[in-house]
């Protein structure tokens, strides 16, 4: 139980294993920095930021400078910060897992989904990476792209909701990129295919 704002920093990893309590816990109304040095392994539930199995509200914010993997197959996680999240690390799904994030975020390094893994966001400004690979599945909805959000070996990108694109959309690999809903496409924004077996659908 963190309490007040909070860094977890140095260098070492924490393991949250099957029980959906297991947690990173926030107290109310803080922000939760993640070192650079830290990983956080996450197995099942919310296990950093607000906890919906334990007691308090979701009035939380988190700052990622490290990384947070969701890398246990069938693994089905789900975090939440009401009061938005910074990448500046990694953010990961890997392994057949399933990672959701609710609260608007802000990613300025590379959230990846990789191994069959599925990563799911809403409202989030992307100014780095975020990238599909192996199979996986990526489902962005209300979204600004300033950097890279691509799909590659054999998975699915669906890109909806209201957004604006500034920049590169890539596919590759015999893989889909679905875009839908309404937004604006900059002049020099570009969507890329590299082979004739993957699609672009608009």
């Amino acid at each position: 139980n963190m309490l007040g704002n909070s860094t977890l920093d140095g260098t070492g990893d924490i393991v949250l294993g099957a029980d959906a309590r297991n947690a990173v816990r926030l107290q109310d109304n803080t922000t939760l920095t993640i070192g650079a040095g830290i990983t956080i392994h996450i197995q099942n539930g919310g296990g950093v930021g607000y906890n919906p199995g334990l007691a308090g509200n979701a009035q939380v914010s988190v700052i990622n400078n490290g990384t947070i993997a969701a890398d246990t197959a069938g693994g089905d996680v789900t975090l939440r910060a009401d009061w938005g999240w910074i990448n500046n690390g990694v953010i990961e799904a890997v392994a057949g897992a399933t990672l959701s994030i609710s609260g608007s975020g802000t990613n300025n390094g590379t959230i990846t989904a990789s191994g069959g893994g599925t990563v799911t966001l809403v409202d989030w400004i992307n100014n780095g990476v975020i990238e599909g690979l192996s199979g996986s599945s990526l489902s962005i909805t209300n979204w600004t792209n300033n950097g890279t959000i691509t799909e590659d070996g054999g998975g699915t990108a669906s890109l909806g909701g209201s957004w604006i694109n500034n920049n590169t959309l890539g596919v590759s690999g015999s893989s889909s990129l679905n875009l839908s809903g309404s937004g604006t496409w900059a002049a020099t924004a570009t969507a890329l295919t590299t082979d004739a077996a993957s699609t672009v659908q608009f």
